[in-house]
């Protein structure tokens, strides 16, 4: 399952809208609260920006994601960020192309989603190099911008501008959190266990897990990627040459630990009893 950043104001279809209208709204919506984001943290005047330029215009060829990218990453490593970009609206100039026909585009690109992951933005939350530059798919983008947003601001990263809309977001964290808790509320269901509150059980709580699952399985966890949606506790002696080898049938596969849990990278070894992992 892909959990994704989301931008707040999501909200159900109003009566007579079609789920289609409204997820293309709800694109919209997150989109535009993204490009006023990277405007902002880049410093750019927005009276230098023409009219009607959209979200996929502005990062076509990644010069104002990694300008944004670069000035979080030196805030948070107390560094001189870079000067605003101003009237500076080169990151305008569309590149309409494969990545691979335009390197300096790529490269910039590339720079962001390398700072973008140094920052904290967990593999679930990046997309890829063909949504920025291919238009593959421009929301998935915005919610990159935001899962940024979201990593700097819980690394203490002080001077951002708020993500408008951001208060009601439903990052990866988010989603694992919902998670946790349907497993705690639905164990307590199966083991009879805390039913003082009848109507909490019997009703509430019932209603509250149907709603949640309607949620993440919306989210992509479907039935059949449901097993596998909680985390794996690590036990005393677990290593993740352990967990490939118990979960995956090889040892050598703990490679892909490491790509659901990107945490982990710099110190592979570092786990503990007590901690927790994305299964794969």
């Amino acid at each position: 399952a892909r959990g994704m950043a989301h931008a707040g104001g999501r909200v159900d279809s109003p009566p007579g809208e079609s789920a289609a209208a409204h997820a293309e709204k709800d694109s919209e919506v997150v989109q535009a609260s993204a490009l006023e984001w990277l405007l902002a943290v880049a410093g750019v005047d927005k009276r230098a920006v023409p009219a009607g330029t959209t979200f996929e215009d502005a990062i076509d060829n990644g010069k104002l994601l990694h300008h944004a990218s670069s000035v979080v990453l030196d805030r948070l490593y107390k560094r001189k960020p870079a000067g605003p970009l101003r009237s500076n609206v080169d990151f305008l100039r569309p590149t309409n192309s494969s990545f691979w026909e335009n390197r300096a585009a790529f490269a910039d690109v590339e720079a962001f989603l390398t700072t973008a992951v140094s920052i904290g933005v967990s593999s679930e939350d990046l997309c890829t190099a063909a949504d920025i530059m291919e238009h593959k798919d421009p929301r998935r983008v915005a919610l990159t911008v935001l899962a940024l947003y979201q990593a700097a601001v819980r690394k203490g990263v002080g001077g951002l501008p708020r993500f408008a809309g951001e208060r009601g977001d439903m990052s990866t964290q988010h989603i694992e959190n919902m998670r946790d808790r349907i497993w705690r509320v639905n164990s307590d269901l199966n083991n009879g266990t805390d039913m003082q509150d009848e109507n909490k059980h019997k009703g509430g709580a019932g209603r509250w897990l149907r709603r949640a699952l309607v949620v993440l399985t919306a989210g992509g966890l479907g039935a059949a990627g449901w097993s596998k949606c909680r985390p794996l506790d690590i036990k005393e002696g677990d290593t993740l040459w352990e967990l490939a080898q118990r979960h995956l049938g090889e040892g050598k596969r703990y490679q892909r630990f490491l790509d659901k849990n990107p945490e982990l990278i710099a110190h592979p070894d570092l786990i503990f009893p007590g901690d927790r992992v994305r299964q794969v």
